[in-house]
């Protein structure tokens, strides 16, 4: 009976949080269109602004479960709790606790593919959505599987990565004539210091008439490499970077004596966020056997987003306090874990 139970939750709960991430994600989708179609113009047609939002989806999906989770739960068993089936269950002796074990079961799929998506697919999409804009705004731009290929002058620009605060990571700039390739500089990072992009830790080759020579260099001013509004647009936040490119450019950062608390932060995030997910969850179930066990549909979407709001809020406060404090990264992603087991524990203690 037990596992016949399991299933029955989860489908119920599965079908109402993934109908809730449909609609909360068209929501999202139409504001973001709406936005898109804003900006344009000659330069950046309808069907570049939609391409755009399009590869946009996966990131939102992945941004929206929490609050999916917290409203099909909700939905799914304040459903189950209109039909009386809550307290049919109640009454054959099953407990709030192996109920939201039944949820749990059903939640974590999602919670995992919301991880899957974030960590392979994300990451593409949004690299290759600010590429998109950059293209058709006319911004000298072309995205490869390598990284990002710009024209400046006579020179073609390769950047693998481009970070915020005007840097480059794993830059190769070819200097042509009109004899063809006269220079190749590869460099390791490239910074934007008093408006002027200064490569570092530069290996440059020369090409002459039969001849070829290369020398190194810790630092060399470079040529127009990338105008900086641009590089702005298409720098990639911590916050889109897979788990391994957050672990790489942590290690980066750390090598080179640079600040890599907000990519630790990232970091621990986004490996804590299917926990988090869970724990939002966990938190619904007591709602709808206590505060919400008979008002309406309404009452418990609007509860949920006001929970969901909340949740939100906290995670926001205690990333900036810790940004504010100097705490380690590590305490100020795990904080609102923390607080979010602890509420759970007070809920479900309340609801026996």
């Amino acid at each position: 009976m037990i596992g016949i139970l399991d299933r029955y939750i989860g489908r119920t709960v599965a079908a109402a949080t993934l109908l809730a991430l449909g609609a909360v994600a068209a929501l999202d989708t139409v504001v973001g269109l709406m936005g898109e179609l804003a900006r344009v113009d000659a330069a950046y047609p309808p069907a570049a602004a939609l391409r755009h939002v399009l590869l946009g989806l996966p990131g939102e999906a992945v941004a929206l479960m929490p609050l999916a989770l917290l409203l099909g739960t909700l939905m799914g068993l304040g459903a189950l709790a209109a039909r009386s089936e809550l307290v049919v269950m109640r009454a054959a002796g099953i407990s709030v606790p192996r109920i939201g074990a039944s949820v749990m079961v059903a939640a974590l799929p999602l919670a995992a593919a919301a991880a899957v998506l974030g960590e392979w697919v994300v990451p593409q999409t949004e690299r290759l959505a600010r590429a998109t804009r950059a293209h058709a705004e006319s911004l000298g731009i072309m995205y490869s599987e390598s990284g990002f290929w710009a024209r400046a002058g006579g020179h073609f620009v390769h950047v693998q990565r481009i970070l915020p605060g005007g840097r480059l990571v794993g830059v190769t700039v070819y200097e042509t004539d009109e004899e063809g390739l006269r220079r190749v500089r590869t460099a390791r990072l490239a910074t934007l210091e008093e408006g002027a992009w200064v490569l570092h830790d530069v290996r440059t080759t020369d090409f002459g008439e039969g001849t070829v020579g290369a020398r190194d260099a810790a630092r060399v001013q470079a040529p127009a490499l990338l105008d900086p509004e641009t590089a702005r647009v298409l720098a990639t936040p911590p916050e889109e970077l897979s788990v391994r490119g957050l672990l790489r450019y942590r290690a980066y950062l750390r090598a080179n004596g640079l600040d890599a608390r907000r990519y630790e932060a990232a970091l621990w995030a986004k490996l804590l966020s299917p926990l988090t997910n869970l724990l939002i969850v966990a938190l619904a179930v007591p709602f709808v056997f206590g505060p919400l066990r008979s008002s309406s549909a309404g009452a418990r979407l609007a509860a949920g987003i006001f929970l969901g709001i909340a949740v939100h809020l906290g995670a926001r406060l205690s990333e900036q306090a810790g940004h504010a404090f100097g705490w380690p990264p590590v305490l100020g992603a795990a904080l609102p874990a923390a607080v979010l087991a602890l509420a759970v524990g007070v809920a479900f203690r309340a609801v026996r």
